[in-house]
């Protein structure tokens, strides 16, 4: 006898609570991308019950970036770049004696390194590596949250440091008391020679850090995650302009450079007893301070994945509502998280006895996740068969959303419930068929060839 039994897990994007990636569709796929198969919904493209990537694997993950990294276009050689004219601006500080430019440069790497993760969540679904399970809805994506909390812990750190050595110098200026005294960064310093006589070294690294940084704003839309986290609110419809020019994290970025920009043009009329390089550590002190510390603040928070009572009562209450709805076998593991925005999500397993659903005999039970958003009254998902949706709290790829549906509160819902999900799926999929038209008029040959690269 065909078993008729299901695992239905889906992961869910909350329009209401999501954050915008800067990538769209259309860029990705104009650059010729054959991401078409990790990016399916509809499950035409996996296949089902195989487990052979049926868990995370760094190696695939690493091997997609060494060989496979040409899909994500030009994100990652710029985010490399940078990172590299960060490296030039700290080596330039160790040569010019400056420890105000080498914190400057801890700025720059830090753009550099948020752009680098801007990529991560695409590469770990490239390389199959972002699997949801009921345990793990969200997939693999506190890893990228990780990594930005990790990068502004290091900034926030740096920044103490910077401000108690730029305290000391100002404290003892003029007794000897220079950059081969400063902690861990006497290893580096030169010793001789002084930023004035490199003023041409320092300016140059200076401007094109400042230009990385303005490009990498406004082509890749850097930060723009962490902004909607730290102001609370979605930042949608930007120009690129705009979020170069009224992103925190970018304008803090600039103004550091200008800073830097007119302290190196100054420093030949400096002397050994000027208070310009120490104040200019300060200043490099507090803008790191304001980038990293709300921060680590807003992600701390996140990561400890604390939901609130009032939250988990809620989801209680969901529960034992769901429970006594007719045709509904059972419900298990009931997982309640907090996100960003100060919301709070929540899944729980359902199983819906198989007579009640398809009116056919039989005694399995088909297996839905419902994912529950709160506090904006309860929401639930489905996750349907073959999906690889994930929760990455973005509208990049629009056609990877399972429906909104109300969440059933009378006796009989969950068939109503079910077959209106099944009419928004047909839905999605004549939305998707006819994006990929509209895709191949554009690009004609570009979708064909990655259709019949993953048949």
């Amino acid at each position: 006898m065909h078993s008729h039994r299901h695992s239905h897990n889906g992961c869910c994007s909350d329009n209401d609570h999501g954050t915008i990636s800067p990538v769209s569709p259309v860029d990705m796929t104009r650059k010729g991308s054959s991401t078409r198969m990790h990016y399916d919904p509809y499950g035409s493209n996996m296949a089902h019950g195989s487990d052979k990537y049926a868990r995370p694997s760094w190696r695939r993950f690493w091997t997609v970036i060494l060989t496979e990294h040409g899909f994500v276009g030009s994100h990652l050689y710029v985010a490399l770049a940078h990172l590299l004219v960060g490296i030039f601006v700290w080596a330039a500080g160790v040569f010019v004696d400056s420890l105000a430019l080498m914190c400057y440069a801890f700025i720059v790497i830090f753009d550099a390194i948020s752009l680098f993760i801007d990529v991560v969540p695409r590469l770990l679904e490239y390389s199959n590596n972002n699997h949801v399970t009921l345990e793990y809805p969200f997939g693999q994506q506190a890893v990228p949250m990780v990594f930005r909390f990790a990068n502004s812990l290091v900034l926030l750190y740096r920044s103490v440091q910077a401000l108690k050595e730029g305290i000391e110098h100002i404290i003892i200026r003029g007794h000897q008391h220079g950059l081969a005294a400063a902690g861990e960064f006497e290893t580096y310093a030169r010793g001789e020679g002084g930023h004035a006589n490199n003023t041409g070294v320092a300016l140059l690294c200076i401007l094109a850090a400042m230009a990385f940084t303005a490009y990498s704003a406004a082509k890749h839309a850097n930060h723009w995650l962490l902004w909607e986290m730290r102001s609370g609110r979605h930042q949608r419809d930007l120009r690129p302009m705009q979020n170069t020019l009224t992103n925190p994290y970018n304008v803090a970025s600039l103004c550091a450079g200008l800073w830097m920009a007119a302290a190196a043009i100054m420093s030949p009329a400096n002397t050994d007893d000027s208070a310009i390089e120490p104040v200019s550590c300060i200043a490099m002190s507090l803008i790191m301070a304001y980038i990293s510390f709300p921060t680590c603040m807003n992600l701390g928070k996140t990561l400890l994945l604390s939901a609130t009572p009032e939250a988990a009562a809620n989801m209680r209450c969901a529960v034992e509502q769901v429970r006594r709805l007719q045709g509904v076998a059972g419900c298990a593991g009931c997982h309640v998280w907090s996100v960003a925005h100060g919301a709070s999500v929540a899944a729980l397993r359902v199983d819906v006895e198989e007579t009640f659903v398809m009116g056919g005999p039989g005694l399995e039970v088909l297996k839905f996740t419902f994912y529950v958003f709160m506090p904006m009254g309860f929401m639930v998902y489905f996750g349907g068969p073959g999906f690889y949706e994930r929760y990455v709290a973005d509208e990049t790829y629009k056609f990877n959303a399972p429906p909104k549906i109300k969440v059933p509160t009378e006796t009989g819902d969950v068939t109503r419930t079910i077959a209106q999900f099944k009419e928004a799926r047909e839905q999605r999929k004549r939305e998707r068929e006819e994006y990929m038209k509209k895709m191949e008029s554009l690009n004609p040959g570009c979708i064909g060839s990655d259709e019949s690269a993953t048949t």
